[in-house]
C-alpha cells in the first residue's frame, strides 16, 4: 500500500488506540509524581544540579561538612557520580527548580529507554510486535512506573545503558565502527552516572563478541576506548580540584556495595531484599501496609513465567535472537546477585525490563502455537498489566505528599523563623527550601556538636536511628541523650516535629 494512500480504519483505530494510551500514560506519571513525597536520594542530586546552575559549582548544601564522609561536600560534590547533575544544571535552567521538574527529567530518559528498548527487541526477534508488547509489558510493571516518575538517577543510566545496546544493534551491519563507538559512548554516560553502568559494558562488550568477535580490529577497539578517555579526562579534571575530598566522600557512598566475598548470603539478600520485600512479600514502608500491596507479587509469577517458558521450549532456546536475550539477562541477573551488594529496588529497572522481554516473546509464542490458551492468556496479560498500573494508581490516591509531606513542610514554615537551626532528612528542602539553616544530620550534632532549635524526625531518620543503635553505640546514646531537651510539638502522617524546650546554646 502506498504510504500517502489514507490508512484503513482497522489502522487509524489501532494508531488513535496507541495515541490514547500513550497519553494516558503520561497522565498516569504525572499524577504518580505530582502525589508522591520525595526522597533523600532525589533530593542530592537534585541540589547539587541545582547549585551548578545557579552558582557554577556541584554541592550538596544541606549535608554538614564536619560529618564523616562528607569533606568539602559545600566546594565539591564527588558523593554521586557527576553527569545526572551536569544535565540536571540546564535542565533547570529551562523549566525552572522544583521536585515536579525533577522527575520531568526521568520521565523524558524514560521515553528514550522505551524507543531503545523496542529497538533492542525488534532487532533481536525480528518481530516489531514483540518489540511493541514488551515495551507495553515494561512500560505498565510498578516498578518502572516508579522509576519513570522518580527524580533518581536509575532510570537515566537504564535509558542511556539500553541506547547503547541498540545503537550496536542497530548499526552493525551498516557500519562496524559506529556501532562500537555510539554504543560505547552511550555506556560511557550510563558510568558516569552511576557505578551500575558497568553492567551495561559488561552486557554491550557481550554482544560485541558475540556477534562481531572475528570482524573486531585494533582500530575498533581504539574507538570504543574514545568516549571513556574523553569522560575520564573531564572527571578526573574536576577530582583533582580536591583529591582529598574527593576520597572521602568517594569511599563514605561505596562501602558494602560488593557481595562478591559472600555469595551465599547475596544470594539470599536478593531474593529476600530485592524481590520478596518490594513486591509485597515481607515488611512495607510507613503508610503502605495494604494487604492490596500483596497483589504486586503477581508481577514475580509473570518474571518467573517468562524466564522459564524461554529456558524450557526448545525453538525459543535455539532462536539466535532469543539465545542473546537469554545470555543478556543471565549477566544482569548475576552482576546484581553476586557484585551489587546493597540490593536497593530501585536497580530492578536494570533487571525488570529483560525480564518481561522475554514474558515477551514466551507469551507471543505460546499466543501462535496453542490458540486454544489464548483467552488464558489474554486474562494473564491483562491480569500483569492492570496490577502494575493499578499499584501506581493506589500509589497516586495514597498522595503521600498532599497528606503527609505538604501539613509537614507547612506547620514548619509556621513555626520556624529563617534562622532557626533545623536538623531534617535533605528531601524536605524541596517544600522547606535548600537554606542554610536546613541541615541533614542524622546524627543530631554528635560530630558538629550543634543544637537545633526543630528536629524532623520520619521514616529516613527512624531508619537511621536504628542503623545507629545497631552500628554505632556512641552515636545512639548521643540521640538519647539530646531528644529529652525536644518536646513533640507535630505529629500526624509519619511526620513528627520536634522543638527545644530550652533555647541552643
Amino acid at each position: 500500500m502506498d504510504r500517502s494512500s489514507p490508512l484503513p480504519w482497522k489502522s487509524r483505530l489501532f494508531v488513535l488506540a496507541i495515541a490514547v494510551g500513550f497519553v494516558a500514560y503520561g497522565l498516569l506519571l504525572v499524577n504518580l509524581a505530582r502525589t508522591r513525597k520525595p526522597w533523600n536520594d532525589e533530593a542530592m542530586s537534585a541540589s547539587a544540579g541545582y547549585t551548578l546552575a545557579t552558582k557554577g559549582y556541584m554541592a550538596i548544601p544541606s549535608f554538614d561538612e564536619s560529618n564523616p564522609g562528607m569533606s568539602g561536600i559545600q566546594r565539591h560534590m564527588y558523593y554521586i557520580f557527576p553527569l545526572q547533575m551536569v544535565v540536571m544544571a540546564p535542565w533547570y535552567k529551562v523549566f525552572g527548580f522544583s521536585l515536579f521538574t525533577t522527575r520531568m527529567l526521568s520521565m523524558f530518559w524514560a521515553v528514550l529507554f522505551g524507543a531503545a528498548l523496542y529497538q533492542v527487541m525488534k532487532l533481536l526477534t525480528g518481530n516489531s510486535w514483540i518489540g511493541l508488547f514488551a515495551v507495553a509489558l515494561t512500560a505498565l510493571d510498578y516498578q518502572v512506573v516508579s522509576a519513570a516518575a522518580f527524580g533518581r538517577y536509575d532510570m537515566m543510566v537504564a535509558s542511556l545503558g539500553f541506547c547503547g545496546y541498540a545503537c550496536f544493534l542497530l548499526l552493525r551491519q551498516r557500519s562496524l565502527s559506529a556501532a562500537i563507538l555510539s554504543g560505547n559512548a552511550c555506556i560511557a554516560a550510563a558510568g558516569m552516572t552511576h557505578p551500575n553502568g558497568l553492567i551495561y559494558f559488561i552486557g554491550l562488550w557481550f554482544l560485541i563478541l558475540y556477534y562481531d568477535r572475528r570482524r573486531i580490529e585494533l582500530q575498533h577497539i581504539a574507538l570504543a576506548a574514545v568516549p571513556y578517555l574523553l569522560g575520564g579526562a573531564a572527571w578526573a579534571w574536576y577530582i583533582f580540584q580536591d583529591f582529598h575530598d574527593f576520597k572521602i566522600q568517594l569511599s563514605g557512598n561505596s562501602s558494602n556495595r560488593f557481595g562478591l566475598l559472600h555469595p551465599i548470603q547475596a544470594l539470599m539478600n536478593e531474593i529476600d531484599l530485592r524481590y520478596l520485600r518490594p513486591y509485597g512479600l515481607g515488611p512495607h514502608s510507613p503508610g503502605h501496609e495494604s494487604v492490596l500491596i500483596r497483589a504486586k507479587s503477581v508481577a514475580l509469577l509473570g518474571y518467573l513465567a517468562g524466564v522459564a517458558g524461554c529456558l524450557a521450549i526448545p525453538s525459543i532456546r535455539r532462536n539466535p535472537g532469543c539465545r542473546v536475550l537469554i545470555f543478556l539477562t543471565a549477566i544482569h541477573f548475576l552482576f546484581f546477585t553476586f557484585y551489587e551488594g546493597m540490593k536497593f529496588n530501585y536497580y530492578l529497572i536494570h533487571l525488570v525490563p529483560l525480564y518481561l522481554c522475554l514474558l515477551a516473546v514466551f507469551l507471543s509464542y505460546m499466543w501462535t502455537a496453542r490458540p486454544a490458551l489464548r483467552p488464558l492468556l489474554a486474562c494473564g496479560i491483562a491480569v500483569i498489566a492492570a496490577v502494575g498500573a493499578g499499584g501506581a494508581v493506589m500509589r497516586i490516591r495514597l498522595n503521600d505528599m498532599g497528606t503527609s509531606y505538604d501539613p509537614a513542610v507547612s506547620f514548619l514554615k509556621q513555626a520556624a523563623s529563617k534562622d532557626d537551626l533545623v536538623f531534617a532528612a535533605c528531601s524536605f528542602g524541596f517544600g522547606y527550601g535548600f537554606v542554610p539553616a536546613l541541615v541533614d544530620d542524622d546524627t543530631l550534632g554528635y560530630f558538629s556538636k550543634r543544637q537545633a532549635r526543630f528536629i524532623v524526625m520520619e521514616e529516613i531518620y527512624d531508619d537511621m536511628v536504628n542503623v545507629h543503635r545497631a552500628a554505632d553505640p556512641a552515636i545512639y546514646a548521643h540521640i538519647m541523650e539530646v531528644m529529652p531537651a525536644y518536646k513533640l510539638v507535630y505529629d500526624k502522617a509519619h511526620y513528627r516535629v520536634f522543638e527545644r524546650i530550652a533555647p541552643a546554646n
